[in-house]
């Protein structure tokens, strides 16, 4: 089998694997991409005849190599098109943000914690190829042309926390304030998207509360199709919509602070 032929063979039991774990990992990390690598290559041998695998086992090694340099271009080549296309202005509603237009340049911010625990649990299982960067590393500077996906409360998020105070916006452990509107309750949690105010063509996706432990299932309060909703975590894995809706639009379509 010459290396033509066998980096093809590689590269279907390669794409197989991916996709079964694409929700369990990040295929873009390097550790697993050579470990889905080094896995694709030894189901390819236990297919083969035992002189065949004679043959391939030396050749091991390089052919890992060569797999994970070809997905690694393919990968930054769809992320260097991705960076280069026009990005239209963000106009809401929530789901947009997820689009595939904006995921190729998405990562998410968590607060460490119970808090990093759950997001971690949420990429892997909906955001498998969004990378997470490191909070307390991370400055807005890093997020030039990158959409943001925080996880995290006020007071230990620092984006979600410049975020909140940029809108006018509150989150306490007695009321949620949006919009110049005041909603109050215990265990409140906010989903909510902006537009970037330097560059209002990138968004920020926020998933917060005062207690940590009322945003640890937030994502089963159903949110998408708005700008914001707040809800009322009635008890673990339990949410209840206490409002939801959508803000005003700036002239070029961007969502303001304001609410409709």
């Amino acid at each position: 089998m010459n290396d033509i032929m066998l980096i093809a063979a590689l590269s279907s039991y390669y794409s197989q694997l991916e996709r079964r774990l694409e929700n369990a990992a990040n295929p873009r990390d390097p550790e697993v991409r050579r470990a889905i690598a080094e896995a694709a290559f030894d189901l390819l041998i236990a297919s083969c005849t035992p002189a065949l695998q004679a043959e391939l086992q030396p050749r091991r090694a390089d052919s890992v190599a060569t797999m994970i340099a070809q997905r690694d271009a393919i990968a930054d080549s769809v992320h260097a098109v991705g960076r280069r296309l026009p990005r239209p202005v963000f106009t809401g509603p929530i789901n947009v943000g997820f689009g595939v237009g904006r995921r190729v340049n998405m990562v998410m911010l968590s607060q460490p914690g119970l808090v990093d625990t759950y997001a971690q649990s949420v990429r892997n299982a909906v955001h498998g190829s969004v990378p997470m960067l490191d909070l307390a590393k991370t400055t807005w500077a890093d997020l030039e042309n990158r959409n943001g996906l925080f996880y995290g409360t006020p007071s230990g998020h620092k984006f979600i926390a410049d975020a909140l105070a940029e809108s006018g916006w509150e989150v306490t452990k007695d009321f949620i304030s949006l919009g110049g509107r005041k909603f109050e309750g215990e265990n409140l949690v906010l989903i909510v998207c902006r537009a970037r105010p330097k560059d209002v063509t990138l968004c920020d996706i926020i998933y917060t509360g005062h207690d940590e432990n009322a945003i640890v299932g937030i994502n089963l309060l159903h949110h998408g199709p708005s700008d914001f909703v707040i809800g009322r975590q009635a008890k673990p894995n339990k949410y209840q919509i206490l409002t939801r809706g959508n803000f005003a639009k700036g002239p070029r379509g961007e969502p303001l602070t304001k609410l409709t």
